[in-house]
């Protein structure tokens, strides 16, 4: 006589394939981008822009880890330690600021608040993307608000 053993054990015979998560992914295509960069200069310049490559290419392959690139790629670099920056003996930061700058990332990602720096981005993307083309001087003022018409 025949008996299911998924009856008795209570477990199945076949195994489940394990889903691959996009950080497993990016990982996996990184060797294969060096290797396709290699012979082509264009590829290789790409390669060595991080923020660029991000743009171009992370944002579609791998939407979630874009997110967490673009936090990690604005903060600017610094030659002093975080606590030197934040510490009251130096008093360049105070907890508020830090605190005002995270509410501010967070309402300006939400769209709680406009502000004319949410265009910065697009800006240095296209000042990039035409560098060397059109002669300096002609870019729109993104420092100031616009002007009301008159």
């Amino acid at each position: 006589m025949w008996v299911d053993d998924h009856l008795l054990t209570g477990k199945k015979s076949h195994k489940r394939q394990k889903r691959t998560s996009q950080l497993d992914e990016y990982f996996d295509s990184l060797y294969d981008d060096k290797l396709a960069a290699s012979p082509s200069p264009d590829l290789y310049n790409l390669m060595q822009d991080l923020h660029r490559w991000w743009v171009d290419v992370g944002q579609t392959r791998f939407p979630v880890i874009y997110k967490m690139a673009m936090d990690h790629l604005s903060v600017p670099a610094t030659s002093c330690d975080c606590e030197r920056t934040i510490t009251c003996d130096r008093s360049l930061l105070s907890s508020s600021v830090v605190e005002a700058l995270q509410l501010q990332n967070n309402w300006l990602r939400r769209s709680a608040v406009s502000s004319y720096l949410t265009r910065l981005s697009d800006h240095v993307v296209k000042k990039d993307a035409r560098q060397n083309i059109q002669p300096a001087g002609d870019d729109e003022d993104i420092y100031h608000d616009p002007k009301p018409p008159s």
